[in-house]
């Protein structure tokens, strides 16, 4: 009788540990998170020490600056449709005023006119962010703050950014970063997590 009931209890220990292997499988039960806050204290703080990615403040600054480029681009993308839906509607209701179409003339060669301007001002940030690249970073810190514009900065540290990412290296842009004065630095990287 009682190698009966060790077989039984056997058998259910067993089947509870097949349980929880197969719960923990499908992800739907975590036996180990549920008992690491049980565990002795040098224990517990191995178990919740994790190693972060160095670059990974890099990574997320890069990811809102390129969310924030693609937010702008899109916006410009349906100004233009809506002034071409604009445009249409004017050119086919005939009794509109010459007013009215000269409007629409000026509306859409100001838009022409910023997508040039910015056409220029990305064709001017890769230049200088590929000319900068190649200087010694020291002499490069010094030429960028001499910009004076906070925007055109980031951008052409953005564009940096990007080329040595093309080419599989490693960004120069925080070791730029230490070389300013930390009241430029802390200003750019403050306007930076704001865009």
């Amino acid at each position: 009788m009682k190698f009966r009931a060790v077989v039984l209890v056997f058998a259910n220990i067993v089947a509870v540990i097949i349980l929880l292997y197969f719960l923990e499988l499908f992800g739907i039960y975590s036996a180990y998170s549920s008992l690491k806050d049980r565990l002795p204290g040098k224990v517990r703080q191995a178990a919740v020490m994790r190693i972060d990615d160095p670059a990974l403040i890099e990574k997320e600054e890069q990811a809102k600056m390129i969310e924030s480029l693609q937010m702008k681009e899109t916006d410009l993308a349906a100004w233009e449709a809506d002034l071409k839906i604009r445009e249409e509607a004017v050119l086919k209701d005939a009794g509109k005023t010459a007013e009215e179409k000269q409007q629409i003339i000026e509306m859409r060669k100001a838009f022409e006119l910023e997508k040039q301007q910015r056409e220029s001002y990305q064709e001017k940030v890769r230049k200088l962010a590929d000319q900068y690249s190649g200087m010694p970073p020291d002499k490069s810190a010094v030429i960028i703050l001499g910009l004076k514009d906070d925007l055109l900065i980031l951008d052409v540290l953005k564009g940096m950014d990007q080329i040595a990412a093309s080419k599989g290296q490693s960004s120069i842009v925080p070791f730029l970063l230490t070389l300013m004065p930390p009241e430029d630095a802390a200003r750019l990287q403050r306007k930076s997590t704001v865009d």
